[in-house]
């Protein structure tokens, strides 16, 4: 497979697919050859966002691996939260993307997950792969997909990680603080689920996390202790933390424990090594036993 630049990428977008409004061209991360790169750390590759508009399926944001010569490895999908704007998870996204996945948000009307649906997110990756470039070399068949997604975005991942196991696309699907649809059945899907939930989360509690989780026949139910809701978010406002749980830990431990977990479905999608998820002396100290 060949590697991917950040030129290439936002050439054919622009080519290929059409672009709308203005582009937004902006250094998340620097590369760094030399860092750590266990689980739930920043990875080598440095991340770029460009935003704009795919035909035929919306407004999006795309952070691209940069830096680092070598193949991309794997797309992750995300659904912002339902009333929660797309930039403020940008610190997730990068992140992601400097362990080497290309991350693609696609981006509700008036920037709200709550008028996306699981369709959307779908479509917007077959939208993606439409033209040769961006992903010159790499295809649905050979790129492990993973679906993820924050509160309301995590029900709409859900359904489009049905969608692509429906479609015989290998796929994984990690929830945040969120549950699938009740009304839909997830029964005999193949791929594999982690949902992680916050002790302190009074949004989405750990409860409602826990019956979504067993609405697939196989997941990983992860419970933070100590996180709320608005941790894995930038800039919450005070109406905001005012109907979540107070944290007893910090946002960067929230975090740290949130991405480890993000970290090794990433890392199995690419391995189809599961033996970290069973070993829980594994799992940072944060998590619920």
């Amino acid at each position: 497979m060949k590697s991917i630049s950040f030129g290439s990428v936002l050439y054919a977008l622009c080519l290929s697919m059409g672009c709308h409004h203005e582009l937004v061209d902006e250094l998340l991360l620097e590369p760094d050859p030399n860092t750590n790169t266990q689980l739930g750390m920043n990875g080598e590759w440095g991340a770029r966002l460009w935003t704009g508009t795919l035909e035929g399926s919306g407004d999006i944001e795309l952070v691209v691996p940069e830096g680092i010569d070598a193949p991309i490895r794997g797309l992750f999908v995300f659904g912002q939260g339902g009333a929660i704007q797309a930039q403020r998870y940008r610190w997730l996204s990068a992140h992601v993307a400097s362990r080497g996945f290309v991350v693609l948000t696609p981006v509700g009307l008036f920037d709200w997950g709550a008028f996306l649906s699981g369709a959307d997110m779908y479509k917007a990756v077959q939208q993606l792969h439409l033209a040769d470039e961006p992903f010159d070399g790499l295809t649905l068949e050979d790129v492990p997909i993973t679906y993820g997604g924050h509160s309301r975005g995590g029900v709409n991942a859900a359904d489009a990680y049905a969608f692509s196991v429906n479609d015989g696309i290998e796929t994984s699907l990690v929830l945040l603080e969120s549950y699938p649809n009740p009304a839909h059945d997830f029964s005999g899907l193949e791929g594999m689920v982690v949902a992680i939930a916050g002790s302190k989360d009074e949004r989405v509690n750990v409860e409602k996390v826990e019956e979504g989780a067993a609405a697939f026949d196989e997941s990983w139910m992860v419970t933070i202790d100590g996180m709320n809701h608005y941790q894995l978010t930038e800039s919450p406002t005070e109406s905001e933390l005012g109907n979540d749980g107070t944290p007893t830990i910090d946002i960067e431990t929230a975090r740290y424990c949130t991405l480890v977990f993000v970290d090794a479905l990433l890392e199995t999608s690419t391995t189809g090594d599961e033996s970290w998820f069973h070993e829980p002396q594994s799992w940072p100290a944060c998590v619920e036993r």
